[in-house]
Order: structure tokens, then sequence, then C-alpha cells
């Protein structure tokens, strides 16, 4: 079986996650460069463990993500063209909602896929998702950090960071006390509501160390899945105390995975 493998939202713990999909599989896994922006551009590589070997423990990802923006007119048809030129039998997604209706499309032409939530997945599915541990963890540190800098350096310092980290930063503003304002697609926290430094983090979070508990994680993730991957396509693989495959099209109309709906 082949199996596309691209990436779309931020997940410390993938390269841990890619490294035993290669490694525990017969599979030809092709990644796509570039998220969705790169399957439609056929920026592949197949990828096998001497590529993974070395960087399975690292942050970031040896195969680079781009956030999805705009998609082009057309890009059904492109991007199953270039599925079908490499003989893809199943699409595998890391990545946040954004990706939901572009795989709901291909689902319903007949493309085999899977979507697994990437740690800023913004619906409400009560799962843990990768690298979840790991961005809440840096996420802490650089406000502790900075809100310290900002009182002894006397420099007015904000955090500046993208909306795909808004429920992160929901969770912190009890413990940390600060100051949150939103323009636009941007979140800026402060801590006396002026600032003249400003520090964007977004790369910090995204390239972070994973945690062991997010490492182990990913391995695992990995394996349940190369252990279904027979599965007919159109799913999501959570984690809530056991791995499910939920259906997509549970958020065609409420936006909410409905528990019940479970592939089986």
């Amino acid at each position: 079986m082949r199996i596309g493998l691209l990436v779309e939202g931020v997940c410390p713990g993938f390269n841990k996650f890619i490294h035993t999909l290669v490694q525990k599989s017969e599979n030809v896994i092709v990644g796509f460069s570039n998220g969705w922006g790169g399957l439609y551009r056929d920026e592949s590589h197949f990828i096998d463990v001497r590529m993974t070997a070395g960087f399975e423990n690292l942050g970031g990802s040896i195969l680079p993500s781009l956030f999805l923006k705009d998609i082009p007119k057309g890009w059904k048809y492109k991007i199953m063209q270039n599925l079908l030129k490499y003989k893809i039998d199943l699409l595998l997604v890391v990545g946040n909602e954004y990706s939901l209706d572009l795989l709901n499309e291909l689902f319903s032409a007949g493309v085999r896929v899977i979507l697994i939530p990437s740690a800023d997945f913004g619906l409400n599915i009560g799962s843990y998702k990768m690298g979840l541990n790991t961005i809440l963890n840096k996420l802490s540190e650089c406000m502790y950090y900075f809100k310290n800098f900002s009182k002894t350096s006397g420099r007015k310092t904000v955090l500046c960071l993208s909306q795909r980290f808004r429920d992160f930063v929901i969770q912190m503003k009890n413990v940390h006390n600060f100051f949150m304002n939103e323009v636009s697609d941007q979140i800026f926290i402060s801590w006396d509501g002026h600032y003249d430094c400003t520090v964007k983090i977004d790369g910090i979070l995204s390239a972070s160390k994973p945690l062991k508990k997010d490492l182990s994680f990913a391995e695992d993730l990995a394996k349940v899945l190369l252990s279904r991957s027979s599965l007919r396509g159109g799913s999501m693989l959570v984690y809530d105390e056991d791995f499910e495959f939920l259906t997509l099209q549970s958020f065609r109309n409420t936006g909410v995975i409905k528990r019940g709906e479970v592939i089986t």
C-alpha cells in the first residue's frame, strides 16, 4: 500500500510519528512538503528510515508544514492528479480543522483519507492531540520568561502569536494574569497594557522539543494507525483513554465530533 502524508498544523512529536510510521511499516510512504500547497504543487518525497533516523526525538518536522491560506481554483483536480501519479491508496493528514472541508471533498471523490488532529485543532473533540502537552508547557515558559524580562530589563514586552493558539492562551490567562488583545488574525499578550518590544513566538511553539509524553503518544499513534490502515476512508483518529476512528461526516453539519459514530 502507498500512504500519502502531509502536515498542516502544529504538532511537536511529528518526527517521532513519521519515524515510527516508516520503521514499523512495509508500506511506501510519500510525504508532501508544505501541507496542502505541497500536494497541489507536487512537492513530494519518498520517506524511509534513513531520512528519519536521528531526527525522531527533535522538534519541528523533517516534512515542512505551511498553514493553509488560499487554495487555488481547480485544486481538487490537480490534487487528484498527483494522488493518482503516486498511486496513493490512503491520504494521511496531520492537521487542524481547516483541513476538514478539503478532506471531505476528497473523500466524496473516492479518496481514502484519515485526519489526525494536530495540537492547534480548534474544534471540540474532547481528545488528546499530538504535541498538546509540549505546546502548553512551552507557552507557559515563554509567558513566565518574558514577563520577568519586562520587569527586569525595563523593556515593555508583548508576545505575538496567531489565532490558532487562542485556546491555549485562554487556558493560561488565569495562571499568568496578562492582558490579551486580539487584532485580525493575531493575539497580543502583555502585562501592563503598554509595550515597546514585540516578540513573535509562533516559531518557538512549533519547533519545541517534544516532551517524553508527546513522543510516546506520537509513537503509539503511528502504531495504531498502521494496525488499522485497511479501514475505509473518511475518518479521524482521536484519543480519549483509547484510540478511536471517528467519521469525518459528523462535522459537516454540526462542527462537533459525534463520539457514537465510530468506524469499525
